[in-house]
């Protein structure tokens, strides 16, 4: 017995997407809106995070140099 399977549009194989003509243009266009939507996250906290590192780690650091 043989079994069948409809054509796909978009194949997702070993965590990279590729459509029918196996290109990079799916894989492309997901990494490219993971990373948008990081970046965005990123300049949301900046300023907190540079908060903690100049109240928590670089007056460590700095100690650290001095002595």
């Amino acid at each position: 017995m043989s079994t069948t399977f409809p054509p796909e549009d978009n194949l997702k194989y070993l965590g990279v997407l590729l459509d029918n003509t196996i290109s990079w243009k799916p894989y492309v266009q997901k990494v490219k809106t993971q990373l948008s939507r990081v970046n965005l996250n990123i300049i949301q906290i900046l300023p907190e995070l540079k908060l903690v590192y100049n109240s928590l780690i670089y007056p460590n650091l700095n100690y650290s140099i001095l002595n």
